[in-house]
């Protein structure tokens, strides 16, 4: 996922976590690659942070964040097979703005979100039910 230009000196950048590490990681043009944060999240395989996902401008209370949860049976997060969703209002009120980054576990669903700009700042936001098994990326609805 590119980083809009407004996240820090990462603007422009594809973001990838690294579900084995815990480390969000910004990829630049050239190739070469930097680490964003560590998002002290649960690591490691079928665990660690594997979804993402950029705030929209103009994202607001009646907004959603929506993200798959995978049904695997006989894995330690077996899922349920359903969209997972946390509304704008409760974002909003973790401290979640347009511009930054939300990245969650697959084992779990926890959350925490990163706001770059001069520095970048990681804070734990919300956790999912724990038998979830997140697959994909993060994405917006915006309320009507």
């Amino acid at each position: 996922m590119v980083a809009p230009t407004r996240f820090g000196r990462f603007g422009g950048d594809l973001i990838a976590p690294d579900e084995n590490s815990g480390r969000i990681y910004a990829i630049a043009p050239d190739g070469s690659s930097r680490v964003v944060a560590s998002s002290g999240l649960p690591h490691g395989g079928d665990v660690g942070v594997e979804s993402e996902g950029f705030v929209p401008a103009h994202f607001g209370a009646r907004g959603s964040a929506l993200v798959a949860d995978r049904l695997t049976p006989g894995n330690p997060h077996p899922g349920d097979d359903a969209i997972l969703r946390i509304g704008g209002a409760a974002l909003g009120a973790a401290g979640v703005r347009s511009g930054d980054l939300l990245v969650a576990t697959e084992g779990g669903a926890r959350t925490d979100a990163i706001r770059c700009r001069a520095s970048c700042r990681v804070r734990h936001v919300a956790d999912g039910p724990p038998p979830a098994h997140l697959e994909g990326h993060i994405v917006f609805a915006r309320g009507g």
